[in-house]
């Protein structure tokens, strides 16, 4: 869990040595468990002499077995609550302000889909200044995700939960280098269900989006 927040934090790898005052351990000891959780498929070393990067089995993991979801801060609730507020009455418009409030929130983009064949999206440019995409194939994997939009999510939107669900690397449908959060919401104004998901890089801060997503739905 360490290591996985502090990359979340950081984005750099995380040697034994930025662990010790949190462990309480020497540095041998956690360089000998960072070694046996490379072995297991939980991290990897980028380069020699690196600290470790989490792997997408790594974050399946924390997600599944760590990960718990936070409030979001106090004036992000405020900034919400007043979108709601303000577009009551217009359900489309009030779904797309709240996109881009958690955009702007959360350093993701975000996606509404209204129905199979109507989707909303917002926070590209947001999302493409997080540092994995400075990679080539980090903006070539969301663009093939944008390029397939509506195919992409159709199935998402199908068999979509009113639980906050996580999806990471190969459990993601729409990109395998890629990570989802969302939930579906059925509101009683609406003629449809409504599917708010976070996209972006594997390195999200998956806590704090499931926050979101569930601060939404006592709001709406």
């Amino acid at each position: 869990m360490n290591i996985i927040e502090s990359y979340i934090r950081e984005a750099d790898p995380v040697g034994s040595r930025a662990l010790e005052g949190a462990l309480g351990l020497s540095s041998a000891t956690i360089r000998s468990e960072m070694v046996e959780l490379e072995t297991q498929g939980y991290l990897y070393q980028p380069y020699t002499s690196a600290g470790r990067v989490p792997t997408a089995l790594g974050y399946q993991f924390y997600v599944r077995e760590v990960a718990k979801p936070t409030e979001p801060a106090t004036q992000e609730q405020k900034s919400l609550q007043t979108i709601v507020k303000e577009f009551k009455n217009n359900y489309e418009q009030l779904m797309k302000q709240l996109a881009k409030e958690l955009a702007e929130a959360s350093g993701e983009a975000v996606m509404v889909v209204f129905n199979p064949h109507d989707v909303y999206y917002t926070g590209l440019a947001q999302l493409f200044q997080q540092p994995e995409f400075t990679e080539l194939d980090m903006v070539q994997a969301i663009g093939a995700v944008v390029d397939t939009m509506e195919e992409a999510t159709a199935g998402l939107y199908k068999n979509a939960s009113d639980e906050v669900q996580v999806k990471v690397g190969n459990e993601n449908p729409l990109n395998e280098h890629c990570a989802l959060v969302l939930t579906r919401y059925n509101i009683p104004v609406a003629q449809n269900p409504s599917l708010v998901s976070f996209l972006g890089p594997l390195r999200m801060n998956y806590r704090a989006n499931m926050g979101r997503l569930e601060f939404l739905r006592r709001i709406l």
